[in-house]
């Protein structure tokens, strides 16, 4: 259930349902007498659909990915930073 809060999941996993419905039908449509050329017209006629829907579900779910991993490791790389300089300790030797 918690693949369904992520936020690239929502815009991920529509574009892989429709890329897999679309898909079904040009492959379906090949089945009962293989007429290839009714398939082709089937793709040209869901390219807009991968065009106009599919690619910029996958871009905008790529910069939401991209951002969300760089807001992370800046978030965990301060945390470091700032529990290694309140540590004290520092790896330093301490004096004699």
């Amino acid at each position: 259930m918690a693949i369904f809060l992520n936020p690239v999941s929502l815009l991920e996993l529509p574009a892989a349902w429709i890329s897999l419905s679309i898909g079904m039908e040009i492959g379906i449509s090949l089945y009962p007498d293989f007429v290839f050329s009714h398939a082709v017209d089937l793709f040209w006629k869901g390219l807009p659909v991968y065009i106009f829907v599919v690619i910029p579900l996958l871009v905008i779910s790529g910069i939401i990915e991209v951002t969300m991993i760089k807001v992370i490791l800046k978030k965990t790389q301060s945390e470091i930073m700032g529990s290694t300089q309140n540590s004290g300790d520092s790896g330093k030797i301490p004096p004699s």
